[in-house]
């Protein structure tokens, strides 16, 4: 039977990831393993397929994987997306690009299949607003006309109705497909509108922007009810009273801490630690109840003499609201300091070394109670 969202996965043509497989997965997994080795590719790949209802969450990847736009389009982030098989991969009509999740778990989705291929259109300067998919219609090297480029992304799901009954008569099969085009126009074909809470991503960076946090913190209020965020922020400043989303000068609403000697003062006034801790927050409440919260970097921006109280802080709350998580490190104090939180509970926590090789990516699965042995009898480098 089903114990978490997601039991077992396996990721194919994904980037740098030609296959890989991760089993046996538990609440807290943490994810070690060389630079380039494909640890944010894994927490990517989940994002996906956590959101396969949804295909427009490619350009949500695309933007945390390249935030400052330093590509020229957000086309080539998600082109590269896609295992590089071909070797003139920036070239105009290359093939149709795939890549495929396979799952297991409380989640319905078992398949996931993607495929992506080029679109193009010509655009009338003379009449805004007017495309040709039909090059032929129009001159694209005239000066009142324009090549606009795009892709289109199918989603072929195969889910289940439920997780008790998995036989073949059982399976459900859909397909929804999304065209983006590189002005950065997305054109979702499907009529359907799907609005997840089923997974949320946190880069290492993710703290410095605005709109992430405002989302996070307008889901869920911070409702203190279910939990107390202020036992979290309190350990970077014991000053702190509560935290609260306001607007006093604009319109643009904006997080603010209630603090004991500054009194009503944005969050932006504070430090990353405390910035990275409510966003977290604000993650794992919008998730409750059976989602994936998805860290890159987990120790980022958190000083490594609070580690050990953040980290025990999200496990309890990770298992107190039910919500999955995937962390990456490079860390050894906060691989340590997840290991020693989840003492009591060792059951929960996964640790798996990822190492690429020429056919797949090879991973080594650490128990708890073996990460524990590993770390706390023998001192040994698991990373």
């Amino acid at each position: 039977m089903a114990k978490y969202p997601l039991d077992n996965v396996e990721i194919q043509g994904f980037r740098g990831l030609k296959v890989l497989r991760l089993e046996d997965l538990g609440l807290i997994n943490i994810l070690v393993g060389e630079n380039n080795c494909g640890k944010t590719s894994v927490l990517e790949a989940l994002s996906i397929v956590c959101n396969a209802e949804d295909p427009n969450e490619w350009i949500r990847m695309a933007g945390r994987r390249d935030f400052g736009w330093l590509d020229e389009t957000r086309l080539i982030t998600i082109r590269f997306a896609f295992f590089k098989s071909q070797p003139d991969f920036l070239s105009e009509g290359i093939e149709t690009l795939t890549c495929r999740m396979k799952c297991e778990g409380k989640y319905p989705i078992r398949s996931l299949r993607v495929e992506l291929k080029d679109l193009f259109r010509i655009y009338d300067k003379k009449n805004p607003g007017t495309f040709y998919d039909e090059p032929k219609r129009l001159d694209p090297f005239s000066p009142s006309n324009d090549i606009l480029k795009g892709i289109e992304i199918k989603h072929y799901i195969e889910s289940v109705n439920s997780t008790t009954n998995e036989s073949e008569s059982n399976l459900k099969h859909s397909t929804v497909p999304t065209i983006i085009w590189d002005r950065g126009f997305i054109d979702t074909i499907s009529n359907h509108v799907y609005s997840s809470s089923k997974s949320a991503s946190i880069t290492p960076v993710s703290h410095h922007l605005h709109h992430v946090q405002v989302y996070f913190k307008s889901m869920t209020a911070f409702d203190e009810s279910v939990l107390q965020t202020k036992d979290l922020l309190q350990i970077f400043d014991p000053d702190v009273i509560d935290i609260q989303l306001a607007s006093f000068l604009t319109n643009r609403a904006t997080l603010y801490i209630n603090h004991k000697e500054l009194g009503i003062a944005p969050l932006t006034v504070f430090g990353d630690g405390m910035r990275r801790a409510a966003l977290i927050a604000g993650a794992l409440i919008h998730l409750h109840g059976g989602g994936v919260l998805l860290i890159d970097e987990i120790e980022a921006g958190i000083h490594v003499k609070a580690l050990k109280k953040v980290f025990a802080w999200l496990v309890n709350a990770a298992r107190e609201l039910n919500v999955q998580v995937f962390v990456t490190t490079h860390s050894l104090e906060a691989l340590d300091a997840i290991v020693a939180t989840s003492s009591d509970h060792l059951e929960d926590t996964v640790a798996y070394h990822l190492s690429p090789s020429a056919n797949e990516t090879r991973v080594k699965r650490y128990s708890g109670e073996l990460l524990n042995r590993i770390r706390g009898e023998r001192g040994l480098d698991v990373r």
